[in-house]
């Protein structure tokens, strides 16, 4: 089991930025309970 909240970073190619500037990009949580995913997001710029 990992610690609560986990944080981190991560360095984007190009190619990634562009995809995450027009809305393409989402977030997909999994758990041992539902390891094929238990919440997806998109991200979106405000």
């Amino acid at each position: 089991m990992s610690e609560s909240p986990v944080t981190g970073k991560v360095t984007l190619t190009p190619e990634q930025a562009n995809v995450l500037l027009a809305g393409k990009m989402y977030v997909d949580l999994h758990s041992q309970a539902y390891a094929n995913g238990e919440i997806r997001g998109q991200i979106q710029k405000h």
